[in-house]
């Protein structure tokens, strides 16, 4: 999985493979399909993308972008530390010096 911020302030995500289990778990509601996708999304404020957390489990994508005088865009990679696990981390919550 790749998350991208742009310097005009889009946050985009993409993925290659999802779905691993469809087929296989019964379920409800199917409201996505197996394959590759991508989602972008307008940012409403300027935010240091190189210093972005971005985690994945459990099927849920948090991106935690931390605000910014000016849009600093950062294409992001999440580094697998589980079969159904990947982390990026830019910071601590500390500010940088």
């Amino acid at each position: 999985m790749v998350v991208e911020v742009t310097e005009s302030g889009h946050l985009i995500l993409h993925g290659d493979l999802r779905g691993i289990l469809k087929g296989i778990k019964e379920l409800l509601i199917d409201e996505w399909r197996v394959g590759v996708y991508q989602r972008e999304l307008t940012l409403s404020a300027a935010v240091n993308g190189e210093l972005a957390n971005v985690t994945y489990g459990n099927g849920v994508l948090t991106v935690a972008l931390p605000l910014s005088a000016q849009t600093r865009p950062a294409r992001l990679t999440l580094e697998r530390v589980a079969p159904t696990h990947g982390q990026r981390k830019g910071h601590a919550g500390h500010p940088t010096i």
